[in-house]
Parts: structure tokens; sequence; C-alpha cells
């Protein structure tokens, strides 16, 4: 048997001081691995979802909204664009759970949901909802998961007495032609996408960026 001694000298006893004094700074350690984590993550978002370029840009509103936040007992990430955890988890979505934000239903429960088409103008990162469309006409729908369709519309004047209003009268109707803009769906569904958050590339990023904290204290 043989027994060898190890010194530590003065220099490998100040790395070691270091290493100490990285290891005690929780908050600084928490903030390594949160911001490589949300690199990654904003890295596949702008990589595989920003480029698809939806009416809209979703997916620019979701990496824009994405955030990271750290201290001395946790770290966190938090994506807050509307409708990312749809776009994550999946889901159904139905009318008459939230009131209407706008038109003439204002504040009351939603009896549809508008689906914007690509003839719906984009304003300051988002379609119009139809309350800002100007005169629009129904048309009914065909069954199914679609109740019917808003198309541009025009005011017209009646000709002759009807059920519906007198002769002079105006009411509106679809336009020749017109554009359609919105279907109109009792019911949207959604299927998750496990790829929006890779845990795989946010856990490899966690851990690169947490070796290069220890290695600024080398």
């Amino acid at each position: 048997m043989i027994t060898i001694k190890v010194n530590v000298d003065d220099a490998a006893s100040g790395h070691l001081d270091k290493l100490q004094e990285a290891l005690d700074d929780k908050a600084a350690i928490n903030l390594a691995v949160v911001t490589g984590a949300e690199e990654a993550l904003k890295e596949n978002l702008l990589t595989n979802y920003v480029p698809r370029n939806q009416r809209g840009n979703f997916w620019e509103r979701v990496f824009n909204s994405t955030e990271s936040h750290s201290d001395d007992d946790s770290a966190t990430i938090t994506m807050s664009e509307l409708g990312i955890r749809l776009r994550i988890y999946g889901g159904d979505v139905r009318p008459g759970v939230n009131p209407a934000a706008s038109g003439p239903r204002k504040g009351l429960p939603t009896k549809a949901l508008a689906i914007p088409s690509s003839s719906v103008p984009v304003v300051d990162g988002r379609q119009l909802n139809p309350a800002a469309m100007g005169l629009l006409a129904y048309l009914s729908g065909k069954g199914g998961d679609s109740t019917g369709y808003l198309v541009e519309g025009e005011e017209v004047k009646r000709t002759r007495d009807t059920a519906k209003g007198k002769k002079g009268s105006t009411y509106v109707r679809a336009k020749s032609s017109g554009a359609l803009l919105y279907t109109l769906r009792s019911i949207t569904r959604h299927k998750g996408d496990d790829n929006i958050i890779n845990e795989d590339e946010m856990g490899k990023g966690a851990v690169d960026a947490l070796a290069d904290y220890f290695d600024s204290f080398s």
C-alpha cells in the first residue's frame, strides 16, 4: 500500500473559494439556468414557428411575449400571448364562454366564433374583428360546425313592403362578388403541439449556460 499526500497550494485554494462563491450565489445560478432555457425556447420559436408568417403573425407575438424571471428561490419562463396555451395543449373552443369584446353584442355572451379569412386586414399585428369591418351580410351555413358566413355587404332600399320592412327602408345584403370575411363556427378543435416547448433543447441550453457560469470562476 502506498500513501500519496496531496497539498492544496494557495492558488488552488483560491479557485476553490471562487467555486464555493459561485455555488452560494443561488440567484446567479437560477439566472444562468433560466436564461439558457429561454434562449433555447426562443431559438425554437424563431426557427420553426415565426417563419410560418400566419395572418397577424401569431408566432411573432408569442416570441415577443416570452420572458424569463429569476431570483434566489425560483426561475420561470412565461409566454403571455393569448392563445398559446391552446396551441401547446390543444382543446375545444366554444362560443358563449366569454362576452363579446366589441360590436352590437359587446358584453353579452358570444353566439358564434368568427374565424377570419385571409381577406381580413391585419392592424397592429392582429386581424380586425367583425365590428371593425363595416357593413357585413350574413349567409346561412351548411350545417355541421359552420353556422354561417359574414361577407362584404351593401346597403340597399326596399322597393316594396315586406314582412321585414316597409318600402323605402334599408337593409344589408351580400355585395355582388363580395369577399368572404368570416366563417361562423359553433366550435373549433385544436390539436396540441409538443414541439413548441422542446424540453430536451431547453434542458441542454440550461446545462450549457450553467457550465459557462462556472467556467467564469475558473
